[in-house]
């Protein structure tokens, strides 16, 4: 069985990664705002 070795990520790829991330959890929070104001709407 090999030895598994930690690998670093580069600086760039950590911040891709990161940029990715932050635009996933704003996509998520506006689609969540539109569908509160579309529930608020409702009532």
């Amino acid at each position: 069985m090999r030895k598994k070795t930690k690998k670093t990520l580069t600086s760039e790829y950590q911040n891709l990664l990161g940029d990715i991330k932050n635009r996933i959890r704003s996509a998520q929070y506006e689609a969540l705002r539109v569908v509160n104001k579309e529930l608020i709407a409702l009532y």
